[in-house]
């Protein structure tokens, strides 16, 4: 559970940190002509892949009872994290279309990771007698916005010290915080087992 949580809150980082400075990566890595606008859309098109796909979750869920937490799921949005980090880094996205691609995938694959965590903290505490999830749960956000801002805190100091742009380091820790979280969890997952 700790391991799972731990998960969840580094990929709500990397999403707050990506949805804080779309304008910015837009703008100045992508070089996008009228960002500000395309970078509004950006978030929109996150959110709505994220709502669709919620609700397909959970009426896919109600339909057929599952007992295990789908990996894939929660893998998704990090892998989706990942690729749009590596583009960016590699400076191949110049075209809108990329962008808006990667914004649908990545709400997609955030909506059915929501659904999973959600219905992991709602079984947890109705079958386990482990009401803390639910705690957790409805503070996930919460904490992951106070880490987020103080990463994007530490790391205008840094650039302000050094005199550089902090592009470089947000789209690295926007990319490899959810992938070595996931690493974690599959490690966690594996020791589980065999113990089982």
């Amino acid at each position: 559970d700790r391991v799972l949580a731990a998960y969840a809150v580094s990929l709500y980082i990397s999403l707050y940190l990506f949805a804080a400075n779309v304008l910015y990566l837009l703008r100045d890595v992508v070089r996008l002509a009228d960002a500000e606008r395309r970078g509004g859309a950006t978030i929109s098109l996150v959110f709505l892949g994220a709502l669709v796909t919620n609700a397909m979750s959970s009426a896919m869920r109600a339909r057929r009872a599952r007992s295990s937490i789908s990996t894939v799921a929660l893998a998704a949005p990090v892998l989706v994290l990942a690729a749009s980090a590596l583009a960016l880094r590699a400076g191949v996205v110049h075209d809108y279309a990329l962008v808006v691609a990667g914004s649908l995938a990545l709400g997609l694959s955030y909506g059915f990771f929501l659904a999973e965590v959600r219905e992991w903290c709602s079984r947890g505490a109705r079958d386990e007698g482990k009401t803390a999830l639910l705690t957790l749960f409805n503070n996930l956000t919460n904490l992951s916005s106070l880490a987020a801002f103080g990463t994007m805190l530490a790391l205008a100091l840094a650039a302000r010290q050094l005199g550089r742009p902090f592009f470089g380091p947000l789209i690295a820790i926007i990319g490899a915080l959810p992938v070595l979280a996931l690493a974690a969890l599959l490690a966690s997952s594996r020791r589980g087992e065999a113990r089982a």
